[in-house]
């Protein structure tokens, strides 16, 4: 799948998944593996203040019950670690 079809997961779905979490609640997506380069990949996702932090990697807007990964090699990002 080219990268520009991949749909990060919007602020509407994030909310919903954290609905009723603190800011610090972490959500963990394991083994996730990169749509681009087959990579196995932990996703973490934290809710902050100002929104939501991601490491390790993306994931996509859920299409058919199923969500994809991007590792932060191919979305172009750097990993904070």
């Amino acid at each position: 799948m080219p990268i520009q079809e991949f749909n990060v997961i919007n602020l509407k779905t994030l909310n919903r998944f954290f609905l009723g979490n603190s800011v610090g609640e972490t959500l963990i997506f394991n083994k996730m593996g990169c749509d681009q380069c087959g990579k196995y990949i932990n996703v973490e996702i934290q809710k902050t203040s100002g929104g939501y932090g991601f490491l390790n990697g993306v994931i996509s807007e859920p299409l058919n019950e199923k969500i994809l990964a991007l590792c932060c090699n191919c979305n172009g990002f750097r990993d904070s670690k």
